[in-house]
């Protein structure tokens, strides 16, 4: 960190009765180290009641919190999507290794949702995850709830319901999306199994 702003002078104990050769030298470690810390983590010094750096806290607010999470909660998704996926097409086998597949994560609305609402993903307020056999996901046309996040519903769902590609707006320029049309082909011409 370039930042070199002032910390509160720290106090040392009172030398001990026979003081070691180092002990200056270690304390001036010490206080180094501690200086370092605090500056570089402003929580962690006002966890300890130094708030000279409250101002680099951010935004703690509902949302501010709401909105990180979410953040992660899409990044993670999307990176074990991924490497599943991946391992699939490069490897040729999956990462649990089925023979056949046999269920899908459909997306269920938590309550009524609007035309031209923009869904949230997993984890969100607008679906929750909902397991359901492959057969049956298929011929519903559900939707898989890795790939509900950003988008927008083409018309209204029931609390209850589950979403279908007929009730939304895909953003095929999704990596994820483009994953998973290919892992659908690749169901249908046999290369990963079958569907059961």
């Amino acid at each position: 960190m370039t930042d070199q702003r002032p910390v509160a002078p720290l106090s040392r104990p009172a030398p001990a009765a026979t003081p070691g050769r180092l002990d200056e030298a270690f304390y001036d470690l010490v206080e180094a180290r501690f200086v370092r810390l605090v500056r570089d983590n402003p929580v962690l010094a006002t966890s300890i009641g130094l708030h000279q750096d409250d101002d680099l806290l951010g935004d703690g607010s509902r949302e501010a919190v709401l909105a990180e999470l979410a953040a992660d909660r899409d990044h993670l998704a999307s990176i074990e999507a991924n490497l599943s996926i991946g391992e699939a097409v490069i490897d040729g086998r999956s990462t649990f290794h089925p023979t056949t597949w046999t269920s899908e994560v459909t997306a269920v609305a938590k309550s009524d949702l609007k035309a031209g609402q923009k869904l949230e993903g997993i984890g969100g307020h607008h679906v929750h995850g909902f397991t359901v056999p492959a057969t049956d996901a298929k011929a519903a046309a559900a939707v898989p709830i890795g790939l509900i996040a950003g988008s927008v519903l083409t018309r209204d769902v029931a609390a209850g319901s589950t979403v279908t590609y007929a009730d939304i707006e895909l953003d095929e320029n999704r990596p994820i999306v483009a994953m998973r049309r290919l892992q659908d082909a690749m169901l249908a011409n046999g290369a990963l199994g079958s569907l059961n």
